[in-house]
């Protein structure tokens, strides 16, 4: 098993600040933060088939089938990425492209879903000339969750020569890995997912 905690911090990011001559105000979590992430893994030997507690006593051919398999799961989870908003046009009038709206009301939903992942209606644009007063990737993503399974069952076929059937299956929950919400204003689709990873 692995888990990792940790927190990136950095000073404006790929679309640019907001405000030149305030730098401090895109003193962010990077869009590369990824506050968790968990790795575990597992090989189990089932207990079944010669020598085994269940099935000890199997005849040869119920033992070459039901006998000798092992499952191994691998289960990752992370935390979801920043989002960082920004406003249709540029209200600004800077010509940076980097405009956020302002934060009117509270954001979290405790019930996200694809339609709506966070409160719309806690943003709106800035007005002409001004910047927004939101900051910057104070959103978050969807997380992963992702559980692949293995079933793989050795066959000794001489003293020296052996063989293995795998049988796998990857996503075995059939958990979406679901892509990011919209984060401009003013799009027709503000804070929808209309999107996710290869499943």
């Amino acid at each position: 098993a692995s888990y990792a905690y940790s927190k990136t911090i950095a000073l404006g990011d790929t679309a640019g600040v907001q405000n030149a001559l305030n730098w401090a105000a895109d003193r962010a979590v990077s869009s590369q933060d990824m506050t968790h992430h968990f790795v575990g893994s597992a090989v189990y030997a089932l207990p079944f088939g010669k020598g085994q507690a269940f099935g000890a006593h199997w005849i040869r051919w119920s033992n070459a089938i039901l006998g000798g398999w092992s499952v191994g799961p691998i289960v990752t989870v992370d935390s979801g990425m920043p989002l960082n908003l920004t406003v249709n046009g540029n209200p600004s009038n800077t010509g940076s492209g980097a405009d956020r709206p302002n934060a009117v009301g509270d954001w979290h939903l405790s019930d996200p879903t694809v339609q709506e992942w966070f409160n719309i209606a806690a943003f709106v644009a800035n007005a002409k000339y001004t910047y927004g007063n939101a900051g910057r990737n104070v959103l978050r993503g969807p997380g992963l969750f992702n559980l692949d399974l293995a079933a793989h069952k050795a066959f000794q076929i001489t003293e020296r020569v052996s063989a293995q059937l795998r049988l796998e299956s990857f996503n075995a929950t059939n958990t979406p890995a679901l892509g990011s919400p919209n984060t401009v204003v003013g799009s027709p689709t503000f804070g929808q997912i209309s999107s996710a990873g290869t499943p």
